[in-house]
């Protein structure tokens, strides 16, 4: 916290001081300050995702694309346990911009545009997402497109990740990190999530391992549950009670 005195920018030194007390910081302190009376505290998020949050705010690596597979057994990934999958994180991003649009609004901060595909069954409860799934011997998820799928995915958490972001610093609180893999290109659209392609007969390298995707789909499923934690964390009475970063002082 900063006190600030009539006599406090007298002279120049203090309008260009880089430090906690110069002009550009006690601005973005006083901004801060203002936000965090604009947040909604009863803006509740349920996490249902069964993924575990990294209370350190570290966003986990996603791997995709993954190695290209040839089946050796009941050992490739389903192509509709994959697509069944891939629209359960759609829905959850869903339910994420939602509520990201939500505090955006109270901030006059972007609007995420959401067409992911996916549905919101319950305005702040993100749904249960698959994190395994049964292995088969036939029918098996197409890798090129799978890949793709994946990486849409990987695109979208890296803009959720991005955005959360911008409004801890709007707010004055923490902010994430990230080792996904990919960095936030500063947009705000969330792309369309697709179904995979035709099912393969798992040979000559056409599908993936189904243990390769089960760990991607608990990454994604963990760095849902983190994002999910910080907003929780933002709309908390912990963030909006902060002491002020500016105060008048006149002694």
């Amino acid at each position: 916290m900063v006190d600030i005195k009539k006599t406090h920018f007298t002279g120049l030194s203090k309008v260009f001081d880089k430090g906690d007390e110069g002009l550009s910081a006690l601005i973005r302190g006083l901004a801060q300050s203002v936000a965090r009376t604009h947040i909604d505290t009863n803006l509740d998020l349920t996490d249902s995702s069964t993924g575990s949050a990294d209370t350190d705010g570290i966003i986990e690596a996603q791997s995709s694309p993954l190695t290209a597979f040839t089946k050796a057994g009941t050992d490739c990934a389903p192509k509709a346990g994959f697509d069944t999958a891939v629209g359960k994180i759609a829905n959850a991003m869903a339910v994420l911009a939602e509520h990201v649009n939500t505090i955006n609004t109270d901030l006059s901060l972007p609007a995420i545009t959401d067409s992911t595909g996916g549905t919101v069954g319950t305005s702040g409860t993100v749904p249960a997402l698959d994190k395994t799934l049964t292995a088969v011997n036939s029918n098996c998820v197409d890798a090129t497109t799978a890949n793709a799928t994946l990486a849409v995915i990987k695109t979208n958490m890296a803009t959720l990740y991005g955005v959360v972001d911008r409004i801890a610093v709007a707010v004055g609180t923490s902010k994430l990190s990230s080792s996904l893999g990919e960095l936030y290109s500063g947009g705000v659209t969330l792309e369309a999530i697709s179904s995979t392609g035709t099912s393969v007969d798992g040979t000559a390298d056409s599908t993936l391992a189904d243990a390769t995707v089960d760990a991607e789909l608990t990454a994604i499923a963990n760095n849902i549950a983190t994002l999910s934690w910080k907003l929780d964390q933002i709309t908390s009475t912990t963030v909006s009670e902060l002491a002020p970063e500016v105060v008048a002082f006149d002694i």
